[in-house]
């Protein structure tokens, strides 16, 4: 697990609040944003960075029985409020 300070500043107007969370993303040079949250779920995608739910990542992306857990554990980002 790594805690990723936000340095780039994004803004996406559809809610100012979910910015740090793509400029975080874009920063960790993660490939997912895995979300519940509405306002960033309509963005679909940003900077090739894919914004998808919960049950999309578990079923489409990482199949449980393709899914190497300790390397998603190993790599997991975390962002720190600005």
């Amino acid at each position: 697990m790594e805690i990723i300070e936000p340095i780039t500043q994004v803004k996406i107007y559809r809610d100012p609040d979910d910015n740090k969370f793509l400029g975080c993303t874009r920063d960790s040079h993660a490939l997912y944003i895995v979300s519940g949250d509405k306002d960033l779920l309509v963005i679909n995608e940003y900077e090739k960075i894919k914004i998808v739910t919960a049950k999309d990542f578990s079923s489409n992306i990482c199949p449980p029985d393709d899914i190497d857990w300790l390397y998603i554990k190993q790599n997991i980002k975390f962002c720190r409020s600005l």
